[in-house]
């Protein structure tokens, strides 16, 4: 029988989407904590009206990829931790503002052209007051004009990239690992489920056969 949704203003009912996109359905889990931020989530509250059965489930289209985990098998699970989160209610995340522009200092040669348009001035006293001032400004600087040279900026662009470009790679190794071992988990938590499952039908026959076994013959 097909599932539906019971999300608000969801209409989805089937496994497949308006748009032939396919739909899978979960129960809600079992632990109380994300049990509570599901249905906080869905904006229900658990009553009268709304009474959560094997049978109440809710679609993947309210779920982000990256909360969704794919088996071997092609059995698609909710990650452990997550919550629906995609709604009709929900809206855009608002735009972060741009970074200020960095502003870099003049370099020595800029600062020897301003120095040299100002000795032009037509009043000398006042063109010695701004040579020393420029002079005086020079001498209390560090020296930056050597860091900021563009090839030695850009080789330093360079390696801050690439120590990012590392981290990033060693970042997404450490995700596949994690997703591989909470794929095996899954999976031996299956195997788990079926033995212990096989296990209780074995009891079973041996508790009828013993049964038989008891019974006085007529």
């Amino acid at each position: 029988m097909p599932s539906y949704c019971c999300v608000r203003n969801c209409n989805q009912f089937g496994y497949a989407s308006p748009s032939g996109k396919m739909v899978n359905f979960f129960n809600f889990p079992k632990a109380p904590l994300i049990r509570k931020q599901w249905i906080h989530a869905i904006r229900r509250d658990e009553g009268r009206d709304f009474v959560i059965t094997e049978r109440t489930k809710v679609c993947s289209l309210h779920f982000r990829p990256e909360d969704l985990q794919k088996t071997l098998n092609g059995r698609i699970y909710v990650r452990d931790g997550g919550v629906p989160s995609e709604f009709d209610w929900s809206g855009p995340s608002p735009k972060k503002r741009k970074a200020p522009t960095e502003r870099k200092p003049l370099p020595v040669k800029k600062k020897l052209q301003l120095a040299e348009e100002i000795s032009f001035d037509s009043s000398p006293s006042a063109s010695v007051n701004n040579e020393e001032e420029v002079v005086e400004i020079s001498a209390n600087e560090p020296n930056t004009s050597l860091e900021l040279d563009p090839p030695d900026l850009e080789r330093k662009i360079a390696e801050q990239s690439q120590k990012i470009a590392e981290l990033e790679e060693k970042l997404k190794q450490s995700e596949d690992e994690i997703n591989n071992l909470r794929r095996e988990n899954t999976e031996l938590n299956e195997k788990l489920a079926e033995c212990e499952r096989q296990q209780q039908e074995i009891s079973s026959r041996l508790f009828l056969f013993y049964f038989i076994k008891c019974q006085p013959s007529i």
